[in-house]
């Protein structure tokens, strides 16, 4: 079944990712704060669909698991903390791989250690972007007439 807002949550939760990214990245060069962005970028694409993944909209009332606040609230307290910690030792890893870089002998190994940096960065932004998306659905959600649930219903 197709999702009937999602012409509306993916492209605002696209752009909610995109902006959390760009925050969280503010002072780092353009070049490395880049791959964040774009990482942002897909990860609210994809953080903006998953309430409807959670609950698929086969009907009007279908809010329940993932469209559940204090569900949403628990989970960004509880996994908060360690995703920052992750997200602090994949910029760490990918500012150690870009100081080795100057010191690879050829092209190819310099091109690997670029993506393999790249990568990193991009995973940055991606967890950054899927708590922004998923965040901006459940605010879009909550204005509509069928609203949102404190807690879940229906477990």
């Amino acid at each position: 079944a197709s999702v009937p807002n999602a012409r509306v949550h993916r492209p605002i939760a696209t752009v909610a990712g995109m902006g959390t990214a760009a925050y969280d990245a503010r002072n780092l060069p353009l070049d490395q704060a880049f791959w964040e962005i774009v990482g942002g970028g897909c990860g609210g694409y994809l953080g903006g669909a998953a309430p409807d993944w959670i609950d698929p909209p086969v009907s009007p009332r279908h809010r329940h698991v993932g469209h559940g606040v204090v569900n949403a609230v628990t989970a960004i307290a509880v996994g908060g903390p360690p995703l920052v910690m992750y997200q602090r030792r994949l910029r760490e890893r990918a500012d150690e791989l870009r100081a080795q870089r100057p010191y690879l002998n050829d092209g190819l190994s310099q091109l690997l250690n670029w993506l393999h940096e790249c990568f990193l960065r991009f995973l940055v932004g991606l967890v950054n972007g899927f708590i922004a998306g998923y965040v901006s659905h459940l605010a879009l959600d909550a204005f509509t007439p069928q609203g949102l649930n404190l807690i879940a219903r229906g477990i």
